[in-house]
Protein backbone atom coordinates (compact mmCIF):
# COMPACT_ATOMS: atom_id res chain seq x y z
CA UNK A 1 0.00 0.00 0.00
CA UNK A 2 1.36 3.43 -0.93
CA UNK A 3 1.97 4.78 2.49
CA UNK A 4 0.55 8.58 1.81
CA UNK A 5 -2.79 7.59 3.08
CA UNK A 6 -3.78 8.24 6.51
CA UNK A 7 -6.43 9.54 8.00
CA UNK A 8 -7.82 10.34 11.84
CA UNK A 9 -10.75 8.61 11.21
CA UNK A 10 -12.47 5.54 12.65
CA UNK A 11 -13.89 3.22 9.91
CA UNK A 12 -16.98 2.39 12.34
CA UNK A 13 -18.30 5.60 12.22
CA UNK A 14 -19.13 5.42 8.18
CA UNK A 15 -19.42 2.11 7.24
CA UNK A 16 -20.56 0.19 9.94
CA UNK A 17 -24.60 0.67 11.91
CA UNK A 18 -24.35 0.72 15.67
CA UNK A 19 -23.63 -2.69 17.40
CA UNK A 20 -26.18 -0.86 19.93
CA UNK A 21 -29.04 -0.09 17.72
CA UNK A 22 -31.83 -2.29 17.72
CA UNK A 23 -33.26 -0.82 14.77
CA UNK A 24 -30.73 -0.64 11.77
CA UNK A 25 -30.21 2.17 9.41
CA UNK A 26 -28.83 2.73 6.25
CA UNK A 27 -25.67 5.20 7.14
CA UNK A 28 -23.97 7.26 4.97
CA UNK A 29 -20.82 6.52 3.75
CA UNK A 30 -17.81 7.92 3.82
CA UNK A 31 -17.98 11.95 2.34
CA UNK A 32 -14.51 11.37 1.14
CA UNK A 33 -12.78 7.98 -0.28
CA UNK A 34 -9.07 7.75 -0.55
CA UNK A 35 -8.22 4.85 -2.82
CA UNK A 36 -4.67 3.14 -3.19
CA UNK A 37 -4.70 1.00 -6.53
CA UNK A 38 -2.17 -1.40 -6.75
CA UNK A 39 -1.28 -3.39 -9.67
CA UNK A 40 0.51 -6.29 -9.02
CA UNK A 41 2.73 -8.12 -11.04
CA UNK A 42 1.65 -11.73 -12.25
CA UNK A 43 2.87 -14.26 -9.83
CA UNK A 44 3.69 -11.87 -7.11
CA UNK A 45 0.03 -11.86 -5.42
CA UNK A 46 1.41 -14.31 -2.14
CA UNK A 47 4.64 -12.36 -1.93
CA UNK A 48 2.77 -8.56 -1.77
CA UNK A 49 0.21 -10.19 0.57
CA UNK A 50 3.11 -10.95 2.53
CA UNK A 51 4.56 -7.67 2.81
CA UNK A 52 1.11 -6.05 3.01
CA UNK A 53 0.74 -7.90 6.02
CA UNK A 54 3.49 -5.89 7.68
CA UNK A 55 1.31 -2.39 7.60
CA UNK A 56 -1.58 -3.90 9.73
CA UNK A 57 1.33 -4.89 12.00
CA UNK A 58 2.81 -1.38 12.41
CA UNK A 59 0.01 0.77 12.85
CA UNK A 60 -1.06 -2.05 15.66
CA UNK A 61 2.09 -1.63 17.04
CA UNK A 62 1.87 2.37 17.16
CA UNK A 63 -1.70 2.04 18.39
CA UNK A 64 -2.57 4.63 15.29
CA UNK A 65 -6.19 5.43 14.80
CA UNK A 66 -6.31 4.45 11.07
CA UNK A 67 -8.20 1.90 9.76
CA UNK A 68 -8.51 1.05 5.78
CA UNK A 69 -10.15 -1.96 4.17
CA UNK A 70 -8.09 -3.77 1.47
CA UNK A 71 -9.29 -6.18 -0.90
CA UNK A 72 -7.85 -8.16 -4.65
CA UNK A 73 -9.39 -8.63 -7.62
CA UNK A 74 -11.11 -11.68 -8.60
CA UNK A 75 -11.74 -10.55 -12.01
CA UNK A 76 -10.05 -8.07 -14.65
CA UNK A 77 -6.30 -7.46 -13.74
CA UNK A 78 -4.39 -8.55 -10.62
CA UNK A 79 -5.16 -5.41 -8.27
CA UNK A 80 -5.21 -4.73 -4.82
CA UNK A 81 -7.30 -1.52 -3.53
CA UNK A 82 -6.87 0.15 0.12
CA UNK A 83 -10.17 1.97 0.58
CA UNK A 84 -9.84 4.49 3.62
CA UNK A 85 -12.50 6.50 4.75
CA UNK A 86 -12.79 10.04 5.76
CA UNK A 87 -15.02 12.97 6.26
CA UNK A 88 -12.96 15.57 5.13
CA UNK A 89 -10.03 16.91 2.48
CA UNK A 90 -8.50 18.16 5.79
CA UNK A 91 -8.51 14.56 7.59
CA UNK A 92 -6.00 13.37 4.76
CA UNK A 93 -4.36 16.49 5.52
CA UNK A 94 -3.98 15.84 9.55
CA UNK A 95 -3.30 12.62 9.05
CA UNK A 96 -0.53 12.49 7.05
CA UNK A 97 0.69 15.25 9.65
CA UNK A 98 0.44 12.67 12.40
CA UNK A 99 2.58 9.92 10.21
CA UNK A 100 5.02 12.66 9.95
CA UNK A 101 5.20 13.35 13.42
CA UNK A 102 6.05 9.72 14.60
CA UNK A 103 9.43 8.85 13.24
CA UNK A 104 9.47 5.22 14.08
CA UNK A 105 6.34 4.17 12.09
CA UNK A 106 7.28 6.68 9.43
CA UNK A 107 11.04 4.60 9.38
CA UNK A 108 8.71 1.60 9.22
CA UNK A 109 6.31 2.78 6.61
CA UNK A 110 9.81 3.26 4.43
CA UNK A 111 10.66 0.02 4.75
CA UNK A 112 7.51 -1.36 3.85
CA UNK A 113 7.13 0.35 0.71
CA UNK A 114 10.92 -0.27 -0.71
CA UNK A 115 9.77 -4.09 0.18
CA UNK A 116 6.50 -3.63 -1.87
CA UNK A 117 7.74 -1.63 -4.58
CA UNK A 118 9.26 -4.84 -7.19
CA UNK A 119 6.42 -6.52 -6.41
CA UNK A 120 4.34 -3.94 -8.40
CA UNK A 121 3.46 -2.80 -11.96
CA UNK A 122 2.10 0.02 -11.04
CA UNK A 123 -0.51 2.04 -8.36
CA UNK A 124 -2.10 5.03 -8.27
CA UNK A 125 -3.87 7.29 -5.45
CA UNK A 126 -7.27 8.32 -6.11
CA UNK A 127 -9.66 10.57 -3.78
CA UNK A 128 -13.50 10.28 -4.69
CA UNK A 129 -16.57 12.18 -2.88
CA UNK A 130 -19.90 10.68 -1.88
CA UNK A 131 -23.10 11.41 -4.05
CA UNK A 132 -25.90 10.87 -1.72
CA UNK A 133 -28.70 11.45 -3.99
CA UNK A 134 -27.73 8.60 -6.39
CA UNK A 135 -27.05 6.33 -3.83
CA UNK A 136 -29.00 3.33 -1.62
CA UNK A 137 -26.98 2.27 1.54
CA UNK A 138 -27.11 -0.79 2.60
CA UNK A 139 -28.42 -2.04 6.19
CA UNK A 140 -25.74 -4.00 6.91
CA UNK A 141 -22.62 -3.30 8.63
CA UNK A 142 -19.51 -3.49 6.17
CA UNK A 143 -17.49 -5.66 8.62
CA UNK A 144 -20.19 -8.36 7.70
CA UNK A 145 -19.16 -8.24 3.82
CA UNK A 146 -16.95 -9.79 1.90
CA UNK A 147 -16.99 -8.43 -1.27
CA UNK A 148 -17.40 -4.57 -3.03
CA UNK A 149 -18.78 -5.09 -6.30
CA UNK A 150 -17.02 -2.40 -8.12
CA UNK A 151 -18.02 0.05 -11.37
CA UNK A 152 -16.39 2.23 -12.68
CA UNK A 153 -17.89 4.80 -15.26
CA UNK A 154 -16.03 7.11 -17.85
CA UNK A 155 -18.30 9.76 -18.74
CA UNK A 156 -17.88 12.31 -21.60
CA UNK A 157 -16.61 16.02 -21.04
CA UNK A 158 -20.13 18.21 -20.28
CA UNK A 159 -22.38 15.20 -19.43
CA UNK A 160 -21.95 14.94 -16.06
CA UNK A 161 -25.69 15.73 -15.77
CA UNK A 162 -26.89 12.86 -17.99
CA UNK A 163 -24.90 10.41 -15.78
CA UNK A 164 -26.80 12.03 -12.57
CA UNK A 165 -29.99 11.97 -14.60
CA UNK A 166 -29.05 7.92 -15.33
CA UNK A 167 -28.58 6.81 -11.87
CA UNK A 168 -31.51 8.41 -10.60
CA UNK A 169 -33.90 6.78 -12.69
CA UNK A 170 -31.48 3.61 -11.83
CA UNK A 171 -31.71 4.38 -7.95
CA UNK A 172 -35.65 4.98 -8.11
CA UNK A 173 -36.49 1.83 -9.74
CA UNK A 174 -34.93 -0.20 -7.38
CA UNK A 175 -36.05 1.78 -4.40
CA UNK A 176 -40.03 1.15 -6.04
CA UNK A 177 -39.28 -2.64 -6.73
CA UNK A 178 -37.55 -2.74 -3.37
CA UNK A 179 -34.84 -4.72 -4.51
CA UNK A 180 -32.12 -5.74 -2.63
CA UNK A 181 -29.79 -4.58 -4.45
CA UNK A 182 -27.86 -1.40 -2.55
CA UNK A 183 -24.90 0.88 -3.69
CA UNK A 184 -22.75 4.00 -2.84
CA UNK A 185 -21.75 6.31 -6.00
CA UNK A 186 -18.32 8.13 -5.69
CA UNK A 187 -17.37 10.73 -8.46
CA UNK A 188 -13.42 11.19 -8.68
CA UNK A 189 -12.16 14.10 -7.53
CA UNK A 190 -8.46 13.44 -8.60
CA UNK A 191 -6.38 10.80 -9.03
CA UNK A 192 -8.31 9.67 -12.54
CA UNK A 193 -9.44 11.40 -15.77
CA UNK A 194 -12.14 13.91 -15.26
CA UNK A 195 -15.77 12.15 -15.64
CA UNK A 196 -14.62 8.81 -13.61
CA UNK A 197 -17.08 7.73 -11.02
CA UNK A 198 -16.78 4.62 -8.79
CA UNK A 199 -19.92 2.67 -7.61
CA UNK A 200 -19.41 -0.05 -4.55
CA UNK A 201 -21.86 -2.55 -4.28
CA UNK A 202 -21.30 -4.57 -0.66
CA UNK A 203 -21.96 -8.39 -0.87
CA UNK A 204 -22.04 -10.87 1.87
CA UNK A 205 -21.76 -13.54 -0.72
CA UNK A 206 -21.75 -14.58 -4.16
CA UNK A 207 -24.48 -16.09 -3.94
CA UNK A 208 -25.70 -12.64 -4.15
CA UNK A 209 -24.55 -12.00 -8.05
CA UNK A 210 -26.60 -15.48 -9.02
CA UNK A 211 -29.78 -13.30 -9.29
CA UNK A 212 -29.49 -10.04 -11.51
CA UNK A 213 -32.31 -7.52 -9.26
CA UNK A 214 -32.32 -5.42 -12.44
CA UNK A 215 -33.76 -8.58 -14.63
CA UNK A 216 -36.30 -8.93 -12.45
CA UNK A 217 -40.09 -8.92 -13.33
CA UNK A 218 -40.55 -6.20 -10.16
CA UNK A 219 -37.38 -3.98 -11.27
CA UNK A 220 -38.67 -4.13 -14.56
CA UNK A 221 -42.19 -2.60 -13.90
CA UNK A 222 -41.02 -0.11 -11.88
CA UNK A 223 -38.78 0.96 -14.57
CA UNK A 224 -41.10 1.12 -17.23
CA UNK A 225 -40.61 1.09 -20.94
CA UNK A 226 -39.95 4.89 -21.19
CA UNK A 227 -37.43 4.76 -18.77
CA UNK A 228 -35.73 1.64 -20.11
CA UNK A 229 -35.94 3.47 -23.29
CA UNK A 230 -34.14 6.69 -21.69
CA UNK A 231 -31.67 4.99 -20.05
CA UNK A 232 -30.12 3.83 -23.60
CA UNK A 233 -30.05 7.05 -24.99
CA UNK A 234 -28.49 8.61 -21.93
CA UNK A 235 -25.48 5.72 -22.12
CA UNK A 236 -25.18 6.29 -25.58
CA UNK A 237 -24.94 10.48 -25.39
CA UNK A 238 -22.66 10.09 -22.17
CA UNK A 239 -20.78 7.24 -21.47
CA UNK A 240 -16.91 6.42 -22.74
CA UNK A 241 -17.11 2.92 -21.04
CA UNK A 242 -17.60 1.32 -18.08
CA UNK A 243 -16.15 -1.61 -16.08
CA UNK A 244 -17.14 -4.17 -13.40
CA UNK A 245 -14.57 -5.39 -10.86
CA UNK A 246 -15.45 -7.93 -8.43
CA UNK A 247 -12.79 -7.72 -5.41
CA UNK A 248 -12.66 -10.10 -2.32
CA UNK A 249 -11.71 -8.21 1.14
CA UNK A 250 -8.09 -9.47 2.14
CA UNK A 251 -8.09 -9.50 6.19
CA UNK A 252 -4.62 -9.87 6.27
CA UNK A 253 -3.88 -6.68 4.65
CA UNK A 254 -6.61 -4.66 6.13
CA UNK A 255 -6.46 -2.22 9.75
CA UNK A 256 -9.88 -2.16 10.92
CA UNK A 257 -11.62 -1.03 14.58
CA UNK A 258 -12.69 -3.72 17.07
CA UNK A 259 -16.08 -1.98 16.74
CA UNK A 260 -16.18 -2.46 13.00
CA UNK A 261 -14.95 -6.22 13.07
CA UNK A 262 -17.75 -6.62 15.62
CA UNK A 263 -18.77 -10.44 15.82
CA UNK A 264 -16.84 -11.04 12.69
CA UNK A 265 -13.54 -11.75 14.37
CA UNK A 266 -13.20 -14.79 12.59
CA UNK A 267 -13.05 -13.50 9.49
CA UNK A 268 -10.79 -10.36 9.75
CA UNK A 269 -8.71 -11.88 12.79
CA UNK A 270 -8.24 -15.50 11.94
CA UNK A 271 -6.62 -17.87 14.51
CA UNK A 272 -3.41 -19.10 12.92
CA UNK A 273 -3.53 -22.64 11.38
CA UNK A 274 -1.05 -25.11 13.40
CA UNK A 275 2.41 -26.28 11.82
CA UNK A 276 2.17 -29.58 10.07
CA UNK A 277 4.46 -32.13 11.47
CA UNK A 278 7.12 -33.50 9.03
CA UNK A 279 7.36 -36.91 8.96
CA UNK A 280 11.26 -37.41 9.70
CA UNK A 281 13.04 -39.52 7.28
CA UNK A 282 12.81 -43.62 7.67
CA UNK A 283 16.00 -45.64 8.21
CA UNK A 284 16.23 -48.40 6.79
CA UNK A 285 15.72 -51.71 8.89
CA UNK A 286 13.48 -49.47 11.26
CA UNK A 287 9.60 -49.98 11.49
Amino acid sequence: MKKVLISLFAICTVFVVSVQSQTPVPQTPPRVLRIVREEIKAGMGASHAKVEAGWPRAFAKAKFPVYYIAMTSMSGPSEAWFVEPNDSFDAIEKGQQEVDKDPVLKSEIDRLTEQDGPMLSGWRNIIATYNEELSRPRLDPIGQMRYFSVTTYRVRPGHNPDFTEFRKIIKTAHEAAKTGAYFAVYQVASGAPAGTYLIFRPLKALKELDTNPTMGKAYQDALGADNQKKLNDLASAMLLGSESILYAFSPGMSYVSKEFIGEEAAFWHPKPQPAVKKEGKRVAGTQ
